[in-house]
């Protein structure tokens, strides 16, 4: 309500004159000019992104473009608007500028995706819905990734509503995200994010089984896919079965280097060490020394990546007993693993 106000009654008086005129022809607002304000602003105040100048100049540009009567741009300008308000926090502010995108590009999906992912933000569901039956409506070979991902998104946000004895309601939305889902896979059968939607589904469904067998499908059909083969090595390694868990972490480590979006690597590290040190129990600590380096080494890794107390503490007591139980010594290279001991 506070941000509303303030885009109701904050003037232009503080604006330059050179702003005034980059972003506006008479009644018209140009989305590329007004995009590269916000990311100006965004660089000029990247200390403190809270301050209320920041804030202010957000709030005065988003107040243009909202009261324009016509946006000069492309769909992908207004997405990129809507993306920088939601970064901020600007949820409400941001669906409403898909709202106006949507007037000038109705069937555009991933305008109505970014609507689904935001509503939930700001109370907006109901509009929401309407949005999601306009993208059903449409046909599959025009949804983009995230039209596929933020529709599913949108679909467990709505189990939230459902009450217990509302079965048909729950069974209609499972449903509809199977039916998503794998559409989504036929759609883009080289995104392991495919995968990854049809393995979460299935284990917010408690379907273990299969949640693990998407997983599976992923790694065996996909050249890619370190975000799959984190989460699969999270399944082996939970149930015990070590050595599975490391030839997938193994396979994650050297998909990660091929990845074009970062990988928690450090937590592979972590789990590289930890799969080993259980079976080094199971061994009882009869062990060549490269065996224990190579435990050594991982753990020293994810101390570098990974700044968690609980980690931290965790690595400790493992190479505590390691060291205790072997007698191998850590290389003095490892320098993170040595000051933590």
């Amino acid at each position: 309500m506070e941000n509303e106000k303030l885009l109701m009654t904050e003037t232009d008086q503080n604006v330059s004159g050179e702003l005034s005129q980059k972003l506006s022809y008479e009644h018209d607002i140009v989305l590329q000019v007004a995009n590269d304000e916000l990311n100006q602003a965004r660089i000029d105040y990247e200390d403190d992104l809270s301050c209320a100048e920041y804030r202010n100049l957000l709030y005065r540009i988003t107040d243009r473009v909202l009261n324009s009567e016509k946006l000069v741009g492309s769909g992908d300008e207004i997405h990129n608007y809507s993306v920088e308000l939601a970064r901020r926090g600007e949820y409400l502010l941001a669906v409403k500028v898909l709202k106006k995108g949507l007037v000038i590009f109705p069937k555009n999906t991933d305008l109505i995706a970014d609507f689904l992912q935001y509503s939930c933000y700001c109370g907006e569901q109901q509009e929401a819905l309407q949005y999601y039956n306009r993208l059903q409506a449409l046909p599959k070979y025009l949804w983009t990734w995230r039209a596929f991902s933020f529709s599913i998104d949108f679909l467990k946000n709505s189990l939230e509503s459902c009450n217990d004895n509302e079965e048909n309601f729950y069974n209609k939305k499972r449903n509809e995200m199977y039916e998503i889902a794998y559409a989504y896979r036929d759609a883009y059968p080289f995104s392991e994010d495919s995968y990854a939607c049809i393995s979460d589904i299935y284990t917010l469904f408690g379907e273990k089984a299969e949640a693990q067998k998407a997983l599976e499908d992923a790694l065996s059909n996909l050249k890619v896919c370190p975000k799959c083969a984190i989460r699969l090595a999270d399944i082996y390694f939970d149930r015990g079965d070590m050595q599975r868990a490391l030839n997938v972490i193994n396979r994650g480590l050297k998909d990660s280097n091929q990845a074009e979006e970062k990988v928690n690597t450090g937590y592979l590290y972590l789990l590289s060490g930890l799969s080993k040190t259980a079976l080094l129990y199971e061994k009882e600590f009869v062990a060549e020394k490269k065996e224990v380096i190579s435990i050594y080494e991982d753990f020293n890794i994810a101390l570098e990546q990974i700044n968690h107390d609980r980690f931290r503490k965790l690595i400790r007591n493992k190479i505590i007993a390691i060291k205790t139980k072997t007698n191998f010594e850590i290389p003095d290279k490892f320098e993170s693993l040595i000051s933590l001991i």
